[in-house]
């Protein structure tokens, strides 16, 4: 349950950061470069 509830709150994050990066663009014409961090490494 725990781990379910963890990868939806990551997916949420995700969309999030996608909506941010749209609006950025939409209101900028700046592409965002996508210089997050994609997998925690320190949870291998």
């Amino acid at each position: 349950q725990m781990f379910l509830a963890a990868k939806n709150i990551e997916r949420i994050g995700d969309q999030s950061t996608n909506i941010a990066e749209l609006i950025i663009f939409a209101q900028t014409g700046e592409i965002v470069e996508d210089s997050r961090v994609k997998i925690d490494e320190s949870a291998i």
